[in-house]
């Protein structure tokens, strides 16, 4: 009994062992396989870890030139707000220069409008004035052109009245002329017969000179002037 109880007892053992054994192999095997795994993953990460130095050393790099640029840039930005800082100061000098000069433009415009307010009204002033002072030439001079249309009127009827006068006159004058100078030659021809009887009686006698006929070719008999003739030659003057 006991001997089989041993037998089982060592049956159950080595059962057991064999299951320990084939599950440490299984085991073993899980964890080569798990090993080879991790040592691929190794060889991943190792790889992956390259990569990512040599973008590390890149991107560090890169970093470099950056902060180099960021230094410059800096540098720049500096430069630029003194700069601007100066352009703010010369705006605000500029803004203060523009709004001085503003002012001073705004009260010169204002001082213009008055002045051309002062001007207009002044002008305007002047206008009525010298409207009211041409309405009162206008007026006289109206009444002046009446009155020396009237004069001239007056005159004109005068001066024909006076001319009608001096043409009668002038013809009668005329027709006087003519008969004075019927009267004329007749008296030389009474003077040339009695200066021929007066030679015949007296050419005989010793010491007495030629007579000369009374008709001398030369004389002329006065002309008569008359205002037909004297407005003529006065009209001829002004000509």
């Amino acid at each position: 009994l006991l001997r089989e109880l041993n037998d089982r007892a060592v049956r159950a053992a080595e059962c057991r062992v064999d299951d320990i054994t084939r599950t440490a192999e299984e085991q073993k095997a899980q964890a080569e396989r798990e090993l080879a795994d991790a040592v691929q993953t190794v060889d991943d990460l190792e790889q992956k870890l390259d990569a990512a130095t040599a973008d590390l050393r890149k991107t560090l790099e890169l970093l470099d030139g950056s902060r180099e640029r960021e230094q410059t840039t800096l540098v720049e930005l500096a430069q630029v707000r003194e700069r601007l800082a100066a352009t703010e100061e010369r705006l605000k000098d500029a803004e203060k220069n523009g709004r001085e000069a503003a002012e001073q433009h705004r009260q010169q415009m204002e001082s213009l409008q008055h002045k051309l307010d002062d001007a207009e009204q002044r002008l305007s002033d002047s206008v009525s004035r010298y409207a009211s002072d041409l309405r009162e030439v206008k007026t006289e001079y109206s009444g002046a052109v009446s009155e020396l249309k009237a004069q001239y009127m007056q005159t004109e009827d005068s001066l024909l009245k006076r001319i009608d006068t001096a043409e009668n006159a002038a013809r009668e004058a005329r027709t006087s002329e003519a008969s004075l100078q019927g009267e004329i030659r007749a008296l030389k021809e009474q003077n040339r017969e009695l200066t021929a009887l007066l030679y015949g009686s007296v050419s005989g006698l010793p010491g007495n000179a030629d007579i000369p006929e009374a008709d001398d070719a030369g004389a002329k008999a006065p002309s008569v002037v008359t205002p037909v003739t004297s407005r003529k030659k006065k009209e001829e003057r002004h000509e």
